[in-house]
């Protein structure tokens, strides 16, 4: 991640600069990347536009935000726990796990397309 610099990303420059050292500036992209919305929050959003009204699906956002919030910061503290002999082990194990969910998704529209 730190190969990635900020400084090199146009229009990201500035906001880069607001943290000292390798944390800072991994706090600032953090932070950014977090904005960035997952397959899960596109489910809590189409879930949102079907509100009776804004408020409502603003409430409705809030709420996912709120209640997806504690399991990510337990996951990140987790990550950052696991040591670095047993963090190959646990890449590989993540990315066996993504594949099987991919695997199940792709078997389950099959099913639903099939009959």
């Amino acid at each position: 991640m730190e190969a990635l610099a900020l400084g090199r990303l146009p229009g990201l420059s500035r906001w880069g600069g607001a943290g000292r050292g390798a944390a800072g500036r991994m706090l600032v992209l953090g932070a950014w990347l977090g904005l960035l919305p997952c397959g899960l929050s596109y489910a809590a959003f189409a879930r949102c536009l079907s509100a009776a009204s804004p408020l409502e699906g603003g409430a409705l956002t809030l709420c996912f935000g709120l209640g997806t919030l504690p399991g990510l910061l337990l996951a990140g503290l987790g990550w950052g726990a696991v040591g670095i002999r047993w963090r190959r082990y646990s890449e590989l194990l993540a990315g066996l796990l993504m594949v099987g969910m991919g695997l199940q998704v792709g078997l389950q529209a099959l099913q639903s397309i099939m009959g």
